[in-house]
């Protein structure tokens, strides 16, 4: 089965859960883990090691280089059915978290990190004479 790890510093998992389930409802399949202040990098291992079992994992993690994404990755050294995409928001959480059972691992890795580069984008203002006269 795939399932999608959330993971972050502080209280990324925990926002990043409040507004996926206010978004899109829940998921039994989509978990989120922080990784706080006062914890190791092996509470966070155990944490992981609860979740992944015999699962196919996708970590989505708050950044590159963080202590979650390094112990998500030691753990992928070791085992090909987990993928790690860093810097997912929640359109492209809730993207994937649609398509979680109709892909492979590493598909919807790669859905996941297309997802996370559409969701971003830089608000342009459009001027009034720029807008269609058709109404559109």
């Amino acid at each position: 089965m795939n399932i999608i790890i959330v993971t972050g510093h502080g209280g990324y998992a925990q926002g990043m859960e409040g507004a996926y389930t206010m978004l899109a409802g829940g998921k039994e399949n989509i978990h989120f883990v922080d990784y706080l202040k006062n914890e190791t990098e092996e509470d966070l291992n155990k944490k992981y090691a609860e979740l992944i079992k015999d699962n196919n994992v996708l970590f989505l993690c708050d950044l590159i280089g963080g202590t979650p994404y390094k112990v998500a990755a030691r753990l992928s050294a070791t085992n090909n059915n987990i993928q790690i995409v860093t810097g997912a928001n929640v359109g492209a959480l809730i993207d994937t978290g649609m398509k979680i059972d109709k892909m492979s691992i590493q598909e919807l890795a790669e859905y996941a990190k297309a997802r996370t580069l559409i969701h971003s984008t830089i608000f342009k203002m459009v001027k009034e004479e720029d807008t269609p006269t058709d109404g559109i």
